[in-house]
């Protein structure tokens, strides 16, 4: 009964339950820690963004079933595969509309 049949695996309600109160905790620790101001703003810049690495690791291991196993790794190749080129889009994206900011329009730059 607390097996879930998944695309990647089998997955339990313990292991979506986990990663859900992780989820959980790891969303309202950042945003007690900008609420709150607990820090500087760089300090905390680095502690949301370890936070959020973490909460992406959690996801994977319990909510994409991400392992060890042949299929978990096939799982992450083709998750680091999108990211990848989504990566390349918005980067590229961001650099040619910038390029042509810059030179079509020299006359109305904020630069001056």
């Amino acid at each position: 009964m607390d097996r879930i049949e998944t695309s990647a695996g089998r997955g339990s309600l313990r292991s979506y339950f986990t990663g859900f109160l992780l989820s959980l905790a790891l969303t309202i620790t950042a945003f007690w820690l900008v609420k709150a101001e607990a820090a500087p703003a760089p300090v905390l810049l680095v502690a949301v963004l370890a936070l959020a690495g973490v909460q992406i690791g959690v996801h994977l291991r319990c909510f994409l079933h991400v392992n060890g196993s042949v299929e978990g790794r096939w799982s992450l190749i083709a998750l680091v595969l999108a990211s990848l080129f989504v990566l390349v889009i918005v980067v590229g994206s961001t650099w040619v509309i910038h390029e042509l900011d810059q030179h079509m329009m020299p006359w109305m730059s904020v630069d001056g």
